[in-house]
Parts: C-alpha cells; sequence; structure tokens
C-alpha cells in the first residue's frame, strides 16, 4: 500500500497485489462463453488455479470518507499464463470475453434487484445507478 497524493482535499491510496482463484467450468463459460468451442483451450484453463495482478485505488475525501473505489485485475495476464503464453491460444479465449467497456466482468444491477437486496432506493444512496463494482453495491 502506497499513498498516491495526499493534500487538504483528501488523498488517493494504491493498493497492488494479487488474487488465486481456480477455474470451474461455470465461471470459464460465463466470462468466455465460446470456450467451449475449442476443446484444447478449455481443457487447457478449466479447473487450474490461476494468480491474477490486482490494483486498487481508493479515493478519501477531506473527512476520510470513501469517495471512489477502482480495482483493476490483469485478466489477460493470468489466462495467458495459464495457456503458456501461446498468442494464439490466448487470443481464442479473450476473444468475444464478457468484459464489460469500463473492463469489469459482473453485470450493472437494475433499480429493483439493488432496491431489493439492500433495503435502500437508488435516490437513498446515489443519484447514479449502481453496479455490481460499484462501492454502493459492495457496502449493501
Amino acid at each position: 500500500m502506497r499513498v498516491v497524493t495526499s493534500d487538504s482535499t483528501g488523498c488517493l491510496i494504491e493498493c497492488t497485489g494479487e488474487f488465486e482463484g481456480r477455474i470451474t467450468s461455470a465461471g470459464l463459460l460465463t466470462v468466455f462463453p465460446h470456450a467451449m468451442e475449442d476443446k484444447v483451450v478449455f481443457h487447457r484453463v478449466c479447473c487450474r488455479r490461476f494468480l491474477c495482478p490486482t490494483r486498487t485505488l481508493i479515493t478519501l475525501d477531506a473527512n476520510g470518507c470513501m469517495v471512489q473505489y477502482d480495482a483493476y485485475s490483469d485478466v489477460f495476464k493470468a489466462m495467458s499464463e495459464l495457456l503458456d503464453f501461446n498468442p494464439i491460444q490466448v487470443v481464442k479465449l479473450m476473444d468475444d470475453a464478457m468484459i464489460g467497456e469500463e473492463g469489469s466482468m459482473l453485470p450493472p444491477v437494475d433499480d429493483d434487484e439493488f432496491k431489493e437486496s439492500s433495503g435502500r432506493t437508488r435516490s437513498e444512496s446515489s443519484n447514479s445507478s449502481p453496479s455490481r463494482s460499484s462501492i454502493d453495491f459492495i457496502l449493501s
């Protein structure tokens, strides 16, 4: 962890690390739905453990309250290592991956689902619709 910047208006903290996981067939098909089309690629990554580099940026205001939370994970690097950096297999796996415009692999949450799960309305928590990766959803 390191403080990137700090002044009277707040500070930005950076945390780097990695997370470890095991790729399940359900997870693989959720993020890489076309993975079953290439049996070689599917069997090279399914059920294997992986390490995924991460970087988290936390912005605190002058009162020490968190105002922004950005988490990044290098899925490309993790999958490349599982495939021994074979460019053809990496491209086959990463092609059409279910990674959103903002880099999120998590789908947005509709307002009704958020209201039911958190007991709050959207206006009580923020003026924008939360996504599963937003701090409002994470803290709900």
